[in-house]
C-alpha cells in the first residue's frame, strides 16, 4: 500500500498519515481534497505530500475515505505559497490551505438522524413525534427535523442525544457540498444557419401575410405565434451560442410553449445545462478601447512591457522541487502616480500583453466596495475574460467564478485579498492596487497581508508584480528606493487635469468666531455653491454611528460595553448602544443607569450624525451615507455607487469606503469633516494612515474636467502630515516619516510582530505575560550561546529579536477577555517567526491553559 500526508484545518501545526485505498491510488495528487477518518469523525483535508513507506505500524495507519475532486484545488505553486504561509505567518499548513480556498467550494457537515430497525416506543410526547416523523419521512437532518417539529435546533440537539442513548436512532454525519453546479433549460439551434435564415423569412412572410392561406388577415395568432417563432430563432442565430429558455423567452416576451413548438418542428432543440451564475450578468457594461498614454504613462508601460515580453518572465516552479521557487525571480514594481494619474489605464494595456501570451492576471482592490467598479471598468475591456471573487457574492456565484478560473474560462480575476489565492492557470502577472491599503492585511488566523502574499506568489510563478498607489506604503516606497523595486512615477494627472485645492479649516479658529457647528465657514459656503452648480459632493468622517459615547452630565457616567474596555457608540437609526469590537447591542437609556438623572448627552461625531446635520443645514439636497452600516444588503455598495455615478446623489457621506478609487467625474468638493480622528492613536503608523485617508480621499475631488476643491478640517493644522497632504507632497511626507521611524527603529528599518495574550482572568494574563517573556529572553540566550559555542552564527542571535513588553494592550479588554501584549522588533522577520514558532511548539506551562489565548501576528498593520 502506498501513502499520503494530509493537512487539516487545524491549529497544531502537524501533517497526519494515512493509507491510499488502490481505487484511489491513481488519482489520488498532492493538492487534492479529500475526506479522512479524523477524531471520530470523517475531516476534509488536504493531500500535501505522497509516500511509498511510513515509518508508522500498519494497525494504526487509517485509509483515506474519499476523494472529492478528480482535478486537485491546489497546484503545485499554491502549495509551495501556503507552506511558506504557514512558515512565515507561525501558522499550521492546513490553516493556510483552507484559507485560500473560497467555503463554497469546500464541503459543509450535515448530521443526519435515521431510525434504527427495532427500536423501543418512547414514552415522552415530542420523542414520539419525532419517531413518527422519521418513520414517515426516512433520514432527515437536524435542521430539517427543526423545522418540521417547529423548534430551534438549540432545543431538538438534546432530545436526540436522549433518543441516541436509548438506542432509538443514529446520528451520522456527512460532508455535502455547500453550494454545486447549477443547471438550466438552454435552446440551441439544431439545424445549418442557411435552413434557419429560410425559416425566418418564411416566418415573417406568414406574419405579414404575404404568405397567408386565402382568407387569412395578419394580426390573428397564428401570425402573431409565427413573429415570434422568427424573433426566436433570429436571437439565437444572432448569439451564436445556446441561450437559456428563460432568457430568451424573457427577451421576445413569450411563453415556453413557443419554444417546444420549435423543437417539435426540429429547428432547435431544448436541453439542460450548467448555468453560470455570474454577478455581472444584470449590469449593462459599455465596450472600452485603449487610451492614448501620455509620456510617463508610457514610460511605465514600456518598462512593464519588456519584463512581460522577455524570456524570464511568467516561469513556473520546478515540479521536483516542491516548494524551492522559480529559476529566475521576476520584478515587483512600484507605480507611484498622483490620484487620477491613469493607474488603471497603465494595469489594462499591461494586462493585454500578459494575456497576448496565453497567460492570466489577477488583480487586487482593496475594498469589496471597488470590486464591482474595478470589474466593470475590466470587462468593458476584456468582456467575459474576467471573473469576480469577492464575500458579497452568493455561494452559487463564488462556485461558479471559482470554477471558471480553474477550468480555465477566465483568464482575469478582480476581487480583494483572498483573490490572491485565485487558482488561475499559467500567471503572468499580479496587480494590487491602493497598495498600502491595511484592508489586504488579514485580522484572523491565518494574518497575512495580501500584498506580501502576492509578492512570493509572483516568486513562484517567476511573474512581475505590480504595486499600484498614490500613497505607497512606507516600506515599499523605502524598497523602491532602496532599489529591492523597480519605481516608476506618474507625477500628474492625466489630460493635464489640475489636482484639486486643499483648504485647511483651522476649527479652533472656528470655534473662537462662535461657529459650534460641524460645518467650518469655508465647508458650509462650498457646498451651497457646489449645489447650486448641481456638482457633486464627498464628506469624509472615518467613524461610523452616531455619537461616539453617552454620558451623564450630572455624575460622570459614560455607558460602557460590559465585554470591553471602550464606550459604547450610539446608532440614531436602530436607537441601540453597539459596541463596535464584540457587537454588543443594548437599548438607550432616557435617564442615567447610575444616579437617575436625566441629564444624559451624546458626545463624538459619526456619519449618521454627520448626515443629519447634513439634511439640516441643506434640506434640499439629496443625501446618502456609505458605511458598513448602510451596506448590509447584497449589492448594496454597487447600488449607491451607481446611483451616485447617476448623479441622483447630491452628497455622499462616507467612511474609508469613500477614500478609495472612487472615480466621479461630476465630484469637484471633498470635505474632511475631521482629520484628527486617527493622529493621535497610540500606534507608530498613525501619521502614515492620516497621511494616506487625507490624500486619497482628496483625490476622488476634480477628476474629469471641473477644478476640484477639498477642505480639511482639523484642530492640528501645523502637523506635518496634514500640511503635506495640503500640498499633495507624497515626497516631503515621506522624507519627515521615514526620518522618525530610523529614529526610533521602526519598520521600514526593521520588522516588528506581535504577541497578544487573552483571557477571562486577569490576574492569570498577567502572570501569564511575564512567564511568556521569561521562555522568550531564556530561549533567545540559549542560541545565542549554542552559536558562540559553535563559533558560527546562529540562525537567532541574543540580540537580534528585542522584546518589547508585556503591557497590558491599548484596548485591554475585548469581548470579555483581558489583553496583554509584546511587541517584538528585528531585522530579521524570520527570527521573528523562529521565535513565535517555538513557542508555538514549546509553549511554558504558564499559557498551556485552555483558558489563555496567544494571538501572532507578523508584520502587524497596527498594535493597539
Amino acid at each position: 500500500m502506498r501513502y499520503a500526508n494530509i493537512a487539516f484545518p487545524l491549529s497544531v501545526d502537524q501533517v497526519f498519515t494515512y493509507g491510499v485505498p488502490p481505487q484511489l491510488d491513481a488519482v489520488l495528487q498532492p493538492g487534492t481534497r479529500v475526506l479522512a477518518p479524523f477524531r471520530g469523525t470523517r475531516q476534509e483535508g488536504v493531500v500535501v505530500e505522497r509516500l511509498n513507506e511510513t515509518d508508522l505500524a500498519p494497525g494504526i495507519i487509517k485509509n483515506i475515505s474519499t476523494c472529492l475532486e478528480k482535478t486537485p484545488t491546489f497546484s503545485t505553486e499554491l502549495l509551495a505559497l501556503t507552506k511558506w504561509m504557514a512558515e512565515y505567518y507561525v501558522c499550521s499548513w492546513g490553516l493556510a490551505l483552507f484559507c485560500a480556498v473560497p467555503a463554497a467550494v469546500r464541503t459543509q457537515k450535515e448530521q443526519k438522524v435515521q431510525l434504527l430497525p427495532d427500536a423501543p416506543t418512547p414514552r415522552g410526547k415530542v420523542q414520539k413525534q419525532l419517531v413518527a416523523l422519521l418513520a414517515a419521512e426516512g433520514e432527515l437532518s437536524l435542521n430539517q427535523l427543526a423545522r418540521r417539529m417547529g423548534i430551534s435546533y438549540q432545543k431538538l440537539r438534546p432530545k436526540i442525544t436522549v433518543l441516541q442513548e436509548k438506542g432509538i436512532v443514529s446520528l451520522d454525519v456527512t460532508h455535502k457540498p455547500k453550494a454545486n453546479t447549477q443547471l438550466t433549460s438552454v435552446a440551441t439551434l439544431a439545424l445549418p444557419s442557411t435552413d434557419i435564415e429560410a425559416e425566418i423569412d418564411r416566418l415573417k412572410g406568414e406574419a405579414d401575410g404575404s404568405e397567408n392561406p386565402a382568407g387569412s388577415r395578419p394580426g390573428n395568432r397564428r401570425h402573431i405565434a409565427a413573429a415570434k417563432h422568427a424573433e426566436i430563432l433570429r436571437h439565437l442565430l444572432d448569439a451564436g451560442a445556446p441561450l437559456a429558455t428563460a432568457d430568451l423567452t424573457k427577451r421576445v416576451n413569450s411563453s415556453i410553449s413557443l419554444l417546444r413548438t420549435l423543437e417539435r418542428r426540429g429547428f432547435l432543440d431544448i436541453t439542460r445545462a450548467q448555468a453560470v451564475r455570474n454577478p455581472l450578468s444584470s449590469e449593462p457594461i459599455a465596450t472600452t478601447q485603449p487610451l492614448h498614454l501620455n509620456s510617463a504613462q508610457s514610460i511605465a508601460f514600456t518598462e512593464l512591457q519588456n519584463i512581460l515580453t522577455s524570456d524570464t518572465a511568467g516561469g513556473v516552479c520546478n515540479p521536483d522541487v516542491p516548494h524551492a521557487p522559480a529559476v529566475e525571480r521576476a520584478p515587483t514594481f512600484l507605480l507611484h502616480g498622483v490620484t487620477g494619474s491613469g493607474k488603471t489605464e497603465v494595469y489594462m494595456q499591461a494586462m493585454t500583453e500578459v494575456l497576448s501570451n496565453g497567460k492570466s492576471v489577477i488583480a487586487l482592490v482593496p475594498e469589496i466596495s471597488l470590486t464591482p467598479q474595478a470589474a466593470s471598468r475590466f470587462v468593458g475591456r476584456f468582456g467575459e475574460r474576467v471573473a469576480l471573487l469577492h464575500s458579497r457574492l452568493s455561494d452559487g456565484e463564488r462556485y461558479d467564478q471559482w470554477h471558471r478560473i480553474r477550468n480555465g474560462d477566465a483568464d482575469i480575476v478582480i476581487g480583494p485579498r483572498s483573490a490572491v489565492f485565485a487558482p488561475v492557470k499559467e500567471l503572468g502577472m499580479l496587480i494590487i492596487d491602493e497598495e498600502h491599503s491595511d484592508s489586504y492585511k488579514s485580522d484572523i488566523v491565518p494574518r497575512y497581508h495580501a500584498r506580501d502574499v502576492a509578492r512570493k506568489r509572483g516568486e513562484l510563478a517567476n511573474c512581475p508584480v505590480i504595486l499600484g498607489s498614490a500613497t505607497p506604503s512606507l516600506e515599499s516606497f523605502h524598497r523602491a528606493k532602496n532599489g529591492r523595486y523597480r519605481l516608476l512615477s506618474l507625477p500628474d494627472r492625466v489630460l493635464n487635469r489640475k489636482m484639486p485645492d486643499v483648504h485647511i479649516a483651522d476649527m479652533r479658529t472656528e470655534l473662537k468666531k462662535g461657529n459650534r457647528t460641524i460645518f467650518s465657514d469655508v465647508l458650509r459656503n462650498s457646498i451651497e455653491e457646489r449645489l447650486e452648480r448641481q456638482e457633486q459632493i464627498i464628506l469624509f468622517l472615518n467613524r461610523r454611528g452616531h455619537s461616539t459615547y453617552v454620558f451623564c452630565r450630572t455624575c460622570g457616567y459614560v455607558e460602557r460595553c460590559e465585554n470591553c474596555s471602550i464606550s459604547l457608540t450610539f446608532h440614531f437609526e436602530t436607537k441601540r448602544l453597539v459596541c463596535h469590537h464584540c457587537g454588543n447591542k443594548r437599548p438607550t437609556h432616557p435617564s442615567c443607569p447610575q444616579c437617575g438623572s436625566p441629564a444624559i448627552r451624546y458626545f463624538g461625531l459619526g456619519t449618521e450624525a454627520v448626515e443629519q446635520e447634513v439634511r439640516k443645514a441643506f434640506p434640499e439636497a439629496r443625501v446618502k451615507r456609505f458605511d458598513a452600516d448602510s451596506t448590509t444588503r447584497k449589492n448594496a455598495h454597487q447600488q449607491i455607487l451607481e446611483t451616485f455615478e447617476q448623479q441622483q446623489i447630491d452628497i455622499l457621506i462616507g467612511t474609508q469606503m469613500v477614500s478609495k478609487g472612487l472615480d466621479f467625474p461630476n465630484v469637484t468638493l471633498v470635505g474632511v469633516i475631521a482629520a484628527d480622528t486617527s493622529l493621535n492613536l497610540p500606534d507608530f503608523r498613525a501619521s502614515e494612515q492620516t497621511f494616506s485617508l487625507l490624500t486619497q480621499v482628496a483625490g476622488r475631488s476634480g477628476r474629469a474636467d471641473l477644478e476640484g476643491k477639498v477642505i480639511i478640517q482639523t484642530y492640528m493644522p501645523e502637523h506635518y502630515c496634514i500640511s503635506a497632504a495640503q500640498k499633495h507632497d507624497y515626497l516631503g511626507f515621506y522624507a519627515q516619516e521615514v526620518e522618525a521611524r530610523g529614529a526610533l527603529q521602526y519598520p521600514p528599518f526593521s520588522h516588528v510582530g506581535t504577541l497578544l495574550l487573552r483571557g477571562k482572568d486577569e490576574k492569570q494574563i498577567e502572570e501569564a505575560a511575564h512567564a511568556v517573556e521569561a521562555h522568550l529572553q531564556t530561549w533567545l540566550t540559549d542560541q545565542a550561546s549554542t552559536a558562540q559555542a559553535d563559533e558560527t552564527e546562529g540562525d537567532v542571535g541574543g540580540s537580534e529579536v528585542e522584546i518589547l513588553g508585556p503591557a497590558p494592550a491599548p484596548l485591554s479588554k475585548i469581548e470579555g477577555k483581558f489583553r496583554w501584549h509584546f511587541l517584538l522588533r528585528s531585522n530579521s522577520v524570520e527570527s521573528i517567526s523562529q521565535l513565535l514558532k517555538h513557542l508555538t511548539d514549546e509553549p511554558p506551562v504558564a499559557i498551556k491553559s485552555n483558558a489563555i489565548e496567544f494571538v501572532i501576528d507578523i508584520d502587524p498593520t497596527s498594535i493597539l
